[in-house]
């Protein structure tokens, strides 16, 4: 780091508590490590259009039905110590389309259509929420 220091930068990130404690762990890192900056937590409004983002990024629409169920879900996710943010998005998204292909397995035909659209169905239940974050 140093010896490259005008043409390299160095991002660690992390919670808080063990980002200040990693920091202080050796005395090198505490004198090099000049700016912090805290992002809080996403709002629901937020992670529902990370959501959104991801599922136009696959080229997936989702039915009204999947829409309303995936906006209470991201609204429900509660923030603070351990939330993963972005992180938790993207695993609920990739249960999402686990969820779609094994509900389309089922079927004898599938067509465009079907394998572009999400259902209420492919949305995980907030009781499913702490294994998938």
């Amino acid at each position: 780091m140093e010896e490259n220091r005008d043409r390299l930068i160095v991002i660690v990130a992390g919670y808080s508590d063990e980002m200040k404690r990693f920091i202080r762990s050796n005395p090198g890192l505490e004198s090099r490590f000049k700016t912090f900056i805290d992002f809080p937590d996403y709002e629901g409004e937020e992670l529902q259009a990370i959501l959104g983002k991801m599922f136009d990024s696959a080229g997936c629409n989702l039915s009204m039905d999947a829409m309303v169920k995936a906006t209470g879900l991201m609204m429900s996710l509660r923030r603070g110590r351990g939330f993963g943010n972005g992180r938790a998005v993207r695993n609920i998204f990739e249960e999402c389309l686990a969820r779609q292909a094994q509900r389309l397995a089922q079927r004898e035909k599938i067509g465009s259509i079907d394998v572009r659209t999400v259902d209420a169905a492919d949305i995980p239940g907030k009781d499913e929420l702490p294994r998938l974050l």
